[in-house]
Parts: C-alpha cells; structure tokens; sequence
C-alpha cells in the first residue's frame, strides 16, 4: 500500500536528518557515563512533570521550578549534557511537528471530536 511506502520514507528521512543524527551522537556520548545518564534522566523527569502540570493547568510551585532551574543549571555546566539535552530538544521538535501534522487528519470538524487537557480528570 503506498500509505505505508511513504511511512518508510518518512522514517528514512528523519534517520537522515541533521536532527536525528545529532540526537545519536550526542546520545551515545553520555551512553554508559552513570552521572551523566542520571543528570538527564533527573532533568528530563522535572521537565515532564513541569509540562504535564501546564497542561492540566496547573501551576508549579515555587519548589518544583526552583529543583527544575538547579538542574537545568547543572545539565547545562557538563558540555556533553548540555548537548545531549539541546540534540533532544531539537529532535522532539521535529517530532513534534511531524506529529501535529499527521494528527490534524484525525480533525473531522466534528466538535463533539473536541477535547481539552482539562476535560479529564486524572
């Protein structure tokens, strides 16, 4: 089926891009490294969180953004973390748009299709 030809495409496309290809190389710079991988992992999780919370629009308090700017302090003071952290930001972009292009398919015009972070309770 073509649909799935121009997936592959696709996936072969983002392999080749820059972004990508940043993305690993910075991945397999800090790959094996315990402080390192445990700095991102630790920055990656209060990033999340601060998001998630955006979403469901709530505010953080002081503390959580506080612990968010100490480790974003420290992610950026390590050159090999810092580009990791800035090849996945650029990577997630991408991603990003790619995604939102695809998913606006999904929009029938419907609004009973129409839902918002906030209508779910969690």
């Amino acid at each position: 089926m073509q649909v799935y030809d121009k997936l592959h495409e696709l996936t072969g496309a983002v392999r080749q891009s820059e972004q990508y290809k940043r993305y690993m190389a910075a991945a397999r710079a800090v790959s094996g490294n315990e402080l390192y991988e445990s700095m991102i992992r630790d920055f990656l999780a209060a990033q999340i969180e601060l998001s998630a919370m955006k979403m469901l629009g709530r505010q953080p308090d002081e503390d959580r953004i506080d612990n968010f700017n100490n480790l974003y302090a420290s992610v950026s003071s390590i050159g090999e973390v810092n580009e990791f952290i800035q090849a996945q930001m650029a990577f997630s972009l991408m991603m990003d748009d790619i995604t939102r292009e695809i998913a606006s398919l999904t929009d029938t015009g419907f609004d009973f299709m129409k839902f918002n972070p906030g209508d779910f309770v969690y």
